[in-house]
């Protein structure tokens, strides 16, 4: 008796759950796997946006850049891969002024953030992936997306692009050890004021922050002194 109440009871809360699921744009889908009393739900990263949702172009060396974004969805999951071929390359203003996108998860395979990738997407929330950048194109990647509180920024990214994050209201924005340089206006006008560095203060070009804020750095780092960009300092423990 009680294994069916219990059967019951899961079968309530995984149809409420699927309801849910096709009424409301989650960032994470929920996958559900099992029967009865075994019913899982698990909860992970978007599936990967079609390939019909893109243009794309083969490079000569047999990679793929990505040309346009022709989809509606409001979670998108850039794929590593497109026709048996690594994906490498975005075109600039990919999801320029795209007011559908609130979730974009961006692979891993790709090297360069394109400039204008993003700017302008002013219903963006959420920028995850890309670990495997290495620049942030110059001329507003993610410029002008008021509605986007949190981004990864690649741990293998060494320059940070005029106008990467203008006028964006990002939380808790953390700077890899691998940056060395930060362009103008990278984060200027943030409506959140503090950065957080992991490691040797960047070579910061032109007036990269702007409006007050608070610096963060890691005791033992180097380049900081008790003003940068014109923001204060601090130590901070992570």
């Amino acid at each position: 008796m009680k294994t069916r109440i219990l059967i019951l009871i899961l079968a309530i809360v995984a149809a409420s759950l699927q309801v849910l699921a096709s009424t409301v744009v989650l960032p994470l889908p929920i996958t559900w796997t099992g029967t009865g009393s075994t019913l899982i739900a698990s909860f992970g990263g978007p599936a990967y946006t079609p390939a019909s949702d893109f243009t794309f172009s083969t490079n000569g060396d047999s990679t793929i850049k990505i040309l346009t974004y022709v989809g509606t969805a409001a979670s998108v999951s850039v794929p590593p891969v497109v026709s048996g071929l690594p994906v490498t390359e975005f075109a600039s203003s990919l999801f320029k002024t795209n007011m559908t996108l609130l979730y974009l998860t961006l692979p891993d395979s790709v090297t360069n953030c394109a400039s204008d990738l993003c700017n302008s997407a002013t219903n963006l929330k959420i920028v995850t992936g890309g670990n495997g950048i290495r620049t942030y194109g110059d001329y507003s990647s993610f410029n002008n997306c008021y509605a986007l509180t949190n981004i990864n920024i690649s741990t293998n990214a060494y320059y940070i692009g005029n106008s990467f994050c203008y006028q964006t209201p990002l939380v808790h924005p953390v700077i890899p050890a691998s940056v060395v340089s930060i362009a103008d206006h990278a984060f200027a006008y943030m409506t959140g004021t503090n950065l957080w560095f992991l490691g040797n203060a960047p070579t910061k070009n032109g007036r990269g922050f702007e409006n007050a804020g608070m610096v963060h750095y890691l005791a033992g780092a180097t380049g900081y002194g008790t003003n940068y960009g014109g923001w204060a300092t601090t130590v901070w423990t992570p």
